[in-house]
C-alpha cells in the first residue's frame, strides 16, 4: 500500500490542541468521515499497523482489515456507534506485512456545532497478547493436558449444545485403545502416553471434534456427516493408526497401535445424544469382540483372552518339569504355543552367563526340515553379535518385527530363510534371569503387523516362566550333583581310614571290612533302605578307628611284658586305653 505523506486537510485550527494531545497519546487514535475515509491517524495507529508514517490522510479503512474483518466487525461496529453515538469491540486488523492481530477499539460519533454527524473517531488497543493468554488458560480448562483432545467435560458440553437442525446429521465415534494397559505394564506408562497422543492426533481432522472421554477412550463428533461420511472417516483414520507406530526407550524399538471404534448417526439411529453415545459405544466393543474371535481386516491373528492366556502359561510349567532334556522341552513348550496361541512359528535360544549353561535352541514352525535346520545354524553363528540381541541387551523390552522383509535388524540370511518359510512378522521377547539377558523367545506370523502389546504380555510372562523353571532346574541339578561328589567323598575318606588301618594291621583292616558288610547286611534285613544300610555301614567301619596308631604301642608292649601278651590283646587294650599293668602280671 502507497500511504499518502503529504500534510492537508486537517480539521479546523480550533482543534488543533486536540490533535496535539492525540498525537502524543500512547493509544491507536484515527478519525475518519461518514464513508469511512481517514482524515487523521496519530503515530501510534502507524505503529500498530507496521508503518513508519503516521499520515494516512485519504486510505480507507478497508486498507487495514481483510474484507472478512470489515462485514463482521468494522462496518457493524460504525452503524452501531451511528445509531448509538459510541460503541466498542474486538475488531481485527492486519498489518502492512499482513500479519493479522487483534485490537478493543471504542468508536464515537463526532458532531459538529449544530449537531450533525461530522465523521468517526476510533481509538484502539493491541489484545492479541492478552486474547492468546485467555485463549491459554481456557485451553487448560477444556483440553487434556496430554493429547491436547478436548476433555470429558468439554466434549460432553459439545455433544450435547449441537444445533438441533431438521434434516442433518451428526455422527458421533467412540474409540477405544486397544491393549493400553498390556503397553503400559510391558513398556512402560511414558511409551503408553505416547500411543494415546498418536491416536489423538491420528482423529483429528479439520472439520470434526475429538475428546478425550476417559483413560484409553476418546469421543469424536462429526458434525454433519451421514454414515457414510463417518464410515469413510474411520476407514481413513483405522489405515492411518495401522501404519503407526510409537518408539520405545530404543529407536530401534517400536510399538504398534490397534484401536476399536464404532459409531452412530443423530436422529437417524437414535432419537436423543444420549442414546448415541450408548449405541456408538455398544458398537466400538462388538467390533472388538469381533476382532477377538477372528481375524481382521488385516489378517491379525485373533487376540488371547486373559483365562486363555493364564491358562497357556500354566499348561507350560508340567512340560518343563518332566523328564528329558532341555531341548525336548523347549521343543514342546514351543509346539504348545504354537498350536495353543496361534503362532506359525516359535522359537527358542538360550545362552546364559549366570548360570552357565551350554548353548541350547529349539524351534517349532510348519516348514521343511532342512530350513529349520538351516535357520538353527544361521542363529548359532550370530548368537554373540547379533543386532536384536543387542537391542535386547539395551533396552530389556519386546521386540515388534512389523515386515520381516524390510526389517534391517535381521540377517540377510534370516530374511531369506523367514521367507522362504513363509514368515513375514515377528516378535521377539527377552529372557531374563538375575538381571541378565540369557535368551530370547520369538515368535513369528504368516502376515504383515500381526502382534499385538497383548502378545508381548503374555509372551513376557511366558519367557519369564520358561526361564526361571529352566534355571532352577538347572541350579537344583547342579546342587544334586555337588551333594552327590561330597557324599562320595566323605565314603573315600572313611574307606580311607579304614584302608591305613589295614596297612598298619592286616587283622584290623580285614575286620573293619567284615564289620561294615555285616552291618549293611543285617541293616537290609531289617528293612532299612540300601542308602541307610550303606551309612550305617560307613559308621560301623569307624567305631574302632581309634586303632590306626595301636601296632607301634603293641610292640612297645611285647617288649616290656615279652610274649606273655598277644598283639592283638595289646592293641584291644591300648585302643580302649586301658592302663599298662605291673610287670609280672599276665593278662587274663
Amino acid at each position: 500500500m502507497q500511504v499518502n505523506n503529504s500534510e492537508h486537510n486537517l480539521p479546523p485550527e480550533d482543534t488543533q490542541q486536540l490533535i496535539a494531545a492525540i498525537r502524543q497519546s500512547v493509544d491507536s487514535i484515527a478519525i475518519t468521515n461518514l464513508d469511512g475515509v481517514i482524515q487523521f491517524a496519530n503515530p501510534a495507529w502507524a505503529k500498530l499497523h507496521g508503518y513508519d508514517s503516521a499520515d494516512f490522510t485519504g486510505q480507507h479503512l478497508s486498507v487495514f482489515h481483510t474484507e472478512e474483518q470489515m462485514k463482521a466487525g468494522v462496518l457493524p461496529l460504525i452503524e452501531r456507534s451511528r445509531s448509538t453515538g459510541a460503541h466498542h469491540d474486538e475488531i481485527g486488523h492486519v498489518t502492512r506485512d499482513g500479519t493479522p492481530f487483534l485490537t478493543w477499539t471504542t468508536v464515537t460519533l463526532l458532531k459538529d456545532a449544530a449537531g450533525n454527524p461530522t465523521g468517526f473517531v476510533s481509538v484502539a488497543r493491541d489484545i492479541t497478547e492478552r486474547k492468546r493468554a485467555e485463549d491459554a488458560l481456557r485451553d487448560q480448562t477444556t483440553r487434556d493436558a496430554l493429547t491436547g483432545a478436548l476433555n470429558h467435560r468439554a466434549i460432553v458440553e459439545e455433544l450435547y449444545n449441537m444445533p438441533d437442525e431438521a434434516d442433518v446429521c451428526h455422527t458421533i465415534a467412540m474409540v477405544d485403545v486397544d491393549g493400553l494397559k498390556a503397553t503400559n505394564d510391558t513398556y512402560g506408562h511414558q511409551v503408553g502416553d505416547a500411543v494415546l497422543v498418536a491416536v489423538a492426533n491420528g482423529l483429528a481432522r479439520d472439520d470434526v471434534l475429538v475428546g478425550r472421554y476417559g483413560g484409553d477412550e476418546f469421543v469424536v463428533l462429526l458434525r454433519g456427516a451421514d454414515r457414510d461420511t463417518a464410515e469413510q472417516y474411520r476407514n481413513e483414520v483405522l489405515a492411518t493408526l495401522s501404519s503407526t507406530t510409537v518408539q520405545g526407550e530404543n529407536d530401534a524399538v517400536r510399538v504398534p497401535i490397534y484401536v476399536s471404534m464404532g459409531l452412530a448417526t443423530y436422529p437417524d439411529e437414535a432419537d436423543t445424544i444420549k442414546d448415541a453415545l450408548r449405541l456408538a459405544d455398544s458398537a466400538m466393543y462388538t467390533s472388538r469382540q469381533e476382532k477377538s474371535g477372528s481375524p481382521s481386516a488385516n489378517g491379525r491373528r485373533r487376540l488371547l483372552g486373559k483365562e486363555r492366556a493364564a491358562r497357556l502359561v500354566a499348561e507350560i510349567v508340567p512340560l518343563l518339569t518332566r523328564a528329558g532334556t532341555r531341548e525336548e522341552k523347549l521343543k514342546q513348550v514351543a509346539h504348545h504355543l504354537s498350536v495353543g496361541a496361534g503362532y506359525d512359528a516359535v522359537n527358542f535360544e538360550v545362552t546364559g552367563d549366570v548360570p552357565e549353561p551350554p548353548e541350547w535352541q529349539s524351534t517349532f514352525v510348519r516348514a521343511p526340515k532342512d530350513l529349520v535346520d538351516a535357520w538353527m545354524r544361521e542363529q548359532s553363528q550370530n548368537s554373540n553379535d547379533h543386532p536384536l540381541g543387542q537391542i535386547l541387551e539395551q533396552t530389556r523390552r519386546p521386540i515388534f518385527i512389523d515386515r520381516v522383509a524390510t526389517d534391517d535388524r535381521l540377517t540377510d540370511k534370516e530374511r531369506e530363510l523367514l521367507a522362504a518359510s513363509g514368515i513375514q512378522s515377528g516378535l521377539v521377547v527377552p529372557m531374563i534371569w538375575q538381571d541378565g539377558i540369557v535368551g530370547m523367545l520369538s515368535v513369528g506370523s504368516n502376515k504383515e503387523t500381526a502382534f499385538h502389546s497383548w502378545d508381548a504380555q503374555f509372551l513376557t510372562a511366558v519367557a519369564s516362566q520358561v526361564t526361571a523353571i529352566v534355571f532352577m532346574t538347572t541350579l537344583v541339578e547342579e546342587l544334586q550333583s555337588a551333594s552327590d561328589n561330597i557324599r562320595q567323598a566323605h565314603a573315600e575318606t572313611v574307606m580311607m581310614l579304614a584302608a591305613v588301618a589295614e596297612a598298619n594291621d592286616n587283622t584290623t583292616g580285614r575286620h573293619l571290612q567284615r564289620v561294615r558288610a555285616i552291618t549293611e547286611a543285617l541293616a537290609r534285613d531289617l528293612g532299612y533302605s540300601d542308602e541307610e544300610a550303606n551309612e550305617m555301614g560307613l559308621a560301623a567301619v569307624l567305631h574302632d578307628i581309634g586303632k590306626i596308631q595301636v601296632p607301634n604301642g603293641a610292640a612297645q608292649l611285647r617288649e616290656a611284658f615279652g610274649a606273655r601278651v598277644g598283639d592283638h590283646e595289646a592293641a584291644h587294650h591300648l585302643g580302649r586305653g586301658v592302663p599298662s599293668w605291673p610287670p609280672g602280671i599276665r593278662a587274663s
